[in-house]
């Protein structure tokens, strides 16, 4: 009996189970948090508090309306268009371009990595010779 029960509970866990029932598509919406922070240029990277960087803690992954949201630290709305959504494997590429300013030097390519099962995410921000590396979770919201 015990190892019947075993083996249903390998083949409800089996991947392909999984696959189906992703949270981690492109499609559900997605809350990401942001844990730890780094500051990168020609010479290398350096720990930054996320708050030195005004980079949100919290960031909305609207997949349905193409945006990334966030209350900024005043309760201000940030938001960037999604242009590119990609699933390959266990992992999902999402990125943009934040072209809120009218200045060339100051807009900002950026691009997240969601991996599956766990939700763990990698996020870099792109600009004029200065990256940002973000690292954090992502959890299916309703």
């Amino acid at each position: 009996m015990i190892r019947k029960a075993l083996v249903l509970v390998l083949i409800a866990l089996s991947p392909q189970v999984l696959a189906e029932e992703s949270y981690y598509d492109g499609k559900n919406t997605l809350l990401c948090s942001v844990l730890n922070t780094r500051q990168c240029d020609i010479n290398g990277c350096q720990l930054v508090a996320i708050e030195d960087i005004n980079l949100p803690r919290h960031i909305l992954a609207d997949f349905k309306k193409k945006r990334l949201s966030s209350t900024q630290f005043y309760k201000t709305l940030v938001e960037t268009r999604i242009n590119n959504v990609t699933r390959l494997d266990n992992l999902l590429f999402v990125s943009g371009v934040d072209e809120s300013s009218k200045q060339a030097e100051d807009a900002l390519a950026w691009s997240m990595a969601i991996a599956e099962p766990t939700g763990l995410m990698t996020l870099t921000i792109n600009g004029d010779e200065t990256a940002f590396v973000a690292f954090g979770v992502c959890v299916p919201v309703d």
